[in-house]
């Protein structure tokens, strides 16, 4: 793993290949050994270089304090670093989850980035339905959070994770994941209370705001995902120009863990068809 440190802050990401740099943003309560199996994927393609930095707070990069509220340019000073230290673009951005929530924030936010392409996998945001006026669809997320968010106020780690867990993954994913695993994501409980917070940050993130987006999109979710994430996708592909769909046959949120195989496959039919088009244009 590689290292930077920014702001007084450790950011360390994997740095393999060559070429076309693709930079890969992890789920909360993961890190980026969450991607090996597309690294590995695209490397095998050859011609690109990919880059897959730990978020803040996971993995090898500096721990979050929980006491410390989080804000967008804390998560965005790390990922330009790194984007810098690959020659600042053009670049592919991949994100899933919180991940995904942030590479549509940073791709929104930052007129500059040079975007080769753009995949968001199920992005968790939830102002998207605020904004739409999906009221259901919005409380139903966002009742997750604040239980999330309150159990953790209250000192409950437990309780912090275990509802979130078992509502992307279904009812006893919590219980069953690895006792390492849990561990895990109980220690990084402090920046996943922090990560749901941001879920429901809207400025200059508006389905308006999407539709000046030109950018070569892919937009993946699993076919059993919670309705709420499955509209964000519809939305987010009625406001990005050209945006496509892909959905992964019996996956649910954690699709890129659990069904690498046809994630990666339509993660590198994608680039492919980016790259072959020399504007960029699908």
């Amino acid at each position: 793993m590689s290292e930077l440190v920014v702001a007084g802050r450790k950011v360390c990401f994997a740095d393999v290949g060559s070429g076309e740099p693709v930079l890969l943003l992890h789920a909360a309560s993961s890190s980026s050994a969450q991607w090996r199996s597309l690294s590995e994927a695209l490397l095998a393609r050859g011609g690109l270089r990919v880059l897959a930095p730990d978020l803040q707070g996971y993995g090898g990069s500096t721990s979050w304090d929980p006491r410390q509220p989080l804000r967008l340019e804390d998560e965005f000073g790390p990922l330009r670093a790194v984007i810098d230290h690959a020659g600042g673009g053009p670049l592919h951005l991949i994100g899933h989850s919180y991940g995904a929530m942030l590479a549509l924030r940073l791709a929104l936010a930052d007129p500059a980035l040079r975007l080769r392409s753009l995949t968001l996998i199920e992005p968790v945001a939830f102002w998207l339905l605020r904004g739409a006026g999906e009221q259901g669809l919005y409380t139903e997320i966002r009742t997750i959070a604040e239980a999330a968010m309150q159990a953790f106020d209250a000192g409950d780690i437990v309780g912090t994770v275990a509802p979130y867990i078992d509502y992307w993954s279904g009812q006893g994913a919590w219980e069953a994941l690895p006792e390492p695993v849990r561990n895990y994501v109980l220690a990084t409980a402090g920046k996943a209370r922090w990560a749901v917070a941001l879920g429901d940050t809207d400025a200059g993130a508006s389905l308006t705001d999407c539709e000046r987006l030109q950018v070569p999109t892919l937009l993946i979710r699993g076919e059993r995902a919670r309705a709420p994430t499955r509209r964000i996708v519809d939305l987010l592909q009625d406001a990005i120009p050209g945006a496509s769909i892909a959905d992964i046959p019996n996956a649910s949120h954690m699709a890129p863990i659990t069904h690498p195989e046809p994630v990666n496959a339509a993660i590198a039919a994608h680039l492919s068809r980016v790259s072959s088009s020399p504007a960029g244009d699908v």
